[in-house]
């Protein structure tokens, strides 16, 4: 007989409305162990957000949740992400200038974007590299009111492109070294580029083009996207943000992957 079964048991829900696209994946988590139970996508082209909801509301049944931990992730595309220097070495210093810095990174107004970062590294005498990440305050919201509305409580926001490099780090064993690895990450519609150090993201860039390009025609955009990935190359090279990359990992669409893989070897 199994007494108390669920004590520290905890259902976590990770929603990513992007596009086309609502995606859930649903974990559990046990003091001794971690299990992705299920992952759920439709496409939700054309539908209002009170249809979106009543599909939130659809899979919570089918997954028979109640009161889970819910975590956004906001996609990449959805962004500005861009490698800043800030003449500063101390974390609370960065901050501020950051803030007050951020709105020249973008056409929207302070009070309406919502800003973070992530510190890639000391960089000269007193420099430090930091790659500042910029989101319309909109678009979390609007994620949030469909979630709130379909009665979910969202407890985190996250920006996809890191949880993906995390995980990938972490599946791939890919250690602590310093080498530098691309990873590119396909979805439906958009492209992850993303330069990596230890699992943490230092550079990365959104490609316009995904699965759904590569199915209706591939030969023109199967040239675009080797292109695309040169231009991610060059930029990063151009701000002299790292050391050239060691391997790319190739990630997302499965079934793409063995001709993106001999095209990326043999163009870029």
């Amino acid at each position: 007989m199994k007494v108390f079964p669920k004590i520290g048991i905890k259902d976590i829900l990770c929603v990513s409305l992007s596009g086309d696209n609502l995606k859930f994946a649903y974990e559990r988590v046990s003091p001794t162990h971690r299990e992705l139970v299920d992952l759920v996508s439709y496409t939700i082209q054309g539908l209002s957000d009170e249809e979106i909801t009543k599909s939130v509301q659809s899979t919570l049944n089918s997954l028979k949740l109640s009161s889970p931990e819910v975590i956004v992730m906001v996609p990449s595309h959805a962004t500005i992400a861009k490698n800043i220097e800030i003449p500063s070495l101390d974390v609370e210093e960065i901050k501020e200038i950051i803030d007050l810095q951020a709105g020249r990174h973008t056409p929207y107004a302070r009070e309406e974007i919502i800003v973070d970062y992530i510190n890639i590294g000391a960089y000269r005498e007193n420099y430090t590299k930091i790659l500042l990440i910029i989101v319309t305050l909109s678009v979390v919201r609007r994620q949030i009111d469909i979630l709130e509305k379909a009665g979910l409580k969202v407890e985190k926001v996250y920006f996809s492109s890191e949880m993906i490099a995390q995980f990938c780090s972490q599946r791939l064993k890919l250690g602590q070294k310093n080498n530098v690895r691309t990873l590119i990450h396909i979805d439906a519609n958009f492209t992850d580029f993303i330069q990596m150090i230890k699992g943490e993201i230092v550079f990365v860039r959104s490609i316009p083009i995904g699965r759904q390009h590569f199915i209706n025609e591939p030969e023109r955009y199967h040239l675009r996207f080797i292109e695309e990935v040169k231009k991610s190359f060059e930029t990063y090279q151009s701000e002299d943000i790292g050391p050239l990359p060691e391997e790319i990992i190739l990630t997302g669409s499965e079934k793409e992957d063995g001709e993106l893989q001999k095209l990326l070897s043999e163009g870029v």
